[in-house]
This record gives structure tokens, C-alpha cells and sequence, in this order.
């Protein structure tokens, strides 16, 4: 009889969020990591990070998705080190928010590593009729850039997996696994 192969361990993939404060960071996690929607204020110091088990092509993934617990701390060298996917976030219906993006996302990443894959979301898709900056506003400033950008709504899921699978799948592309 052959000893049974020793299971293997899923492969963890860090993808860290950050930006403005009220774009819906800590929901997004919640959605993606447990598929809901929390209406209730969960304090930030609770949630550091959620994950979620991911299987592709017969191999497993811990996906584990971290926002910063102090607003100080977002996109700090510190927070964004040893990180493959960064994301930041911020709400298309908050004039703070889309300010702050306009006036910081060319500098945004300046903390993250090099190589390290690089989305912007525009949360709260959901409340469209309460827009402050349009898709294709977003897209362009970001695309001027060479960031990928991507809109989500924590509130009904709409696209939240998607974007997530791309980041998965984008990281699995890039940063391959060697071989033993």
C-alpha cells in the first residue's frame, strides 16, 4: 500500500486595499470574503483582514484581502510591502472621495512595489444617480496612468468577484510558482 501524498498547502496571495476613508473599503472585503452585506458600522480595529479559499486549475488559493486598520497607515510603505496586488479604493458618489482621487491617484502607488499589480475601484456603482465622476472620467485618468480600473458596488455584489478573479488571475500569470 502507498502512503497517501501529503495535502497540499494552498498558495496565499495578499492583495491590500486602501484610499479614502467612507469609499466602502471594509465592505468590499466583507462582500467578497463572506458574499453579504453588513448595514451596521463594524469597527475598522475588528477587521484587519477576511479571506477567502479560492480554487483554479486544480490548485487552491488562500486569498487574503487586508485594509488598513488606521487611516494612517493606508498606503504607507509599511502597509503596502511585500504585497503581489494593491487596490485603491474610493466611492463614485462621495465628492470627498472622488477629490481626493483625482488630486492623489498619480502618487497613490508610490509606496507599493514595482512589480506589483495595480487596480483602481470605483466603489458604489449601486447609487448611480448620485455620481460625482462618470466611468469613463475614471477610466481616463486612470488608464493615463497604466493602472487597470474597475468599478464594484460592495452593496449588491456587482462585480466584486470579477474583479478579484482578475487580480487571482493576473497575479497567477505573473508571479508564477517554481518548481521543486
Amino acid at each position: 500500500m502507498e502512503p497517501e501524498p501529503a495535502p497540499v498547502k494552498p498558495r496565499i496571495v495578499k492583495i491590500k486595499l486602501f484610499g479614502p476613508i467612507g469609499a466602502g473599503k471594509k465592505s468590499l472585503v466583507f462582500r467578497f470574503s463572506q458574499n453579504a452585506f453588513k448595514r451596521e458600522e463594524v469597527p475598522t480595529f475588528q477587521i484587519d483582514f477576511m479571506f477567502k479559499m479560492i480554487n483554479k486549475d486544480g490548485k487552491k488559493y488562500n486569498v487574503k484581502v487586508f485594509r488598513p486598520k488606521d487611516e494612517n497607515e493606508k498606503g504607507s510603505k509599511e502597509y503596502l510591502k511585500a504585497t503581489k496586488i494593491v487596490m485603491y479604493v474610493f466611492d463614485v458618489s462621495n465628492e470627498e472621495n472622488v477629490k481626493e482621487f483625482k488630486e492623489n491617484i498619480s502618487k497613490a502607488f508610490e509606496n507599493a512595489e514595482k512589480n506589483c499589480l495595480k487596480y483602481v475601484i470605483g466603489n458604489k456603482i449601486d447609487l448611480n444617480d448620485k455620481r460625482v465622476i462618470k466611468t469613463e472620467e475614471a477610466k481616463e485618468i486612470v488608464e493615463k496612468l497604466g493602472l487597470q480600473y474597475r468599478e464594484v458596488s460592495a452593496l449588491s455584489g456587482d462585480n466584486v468577484n470579477d474583479v478579484f478573479n482578475e487580480a487571482l488571475d493576473e497575479f497567477i500569470k505573473k508571479f508564477p510558482l517554481k518548481e521543486k
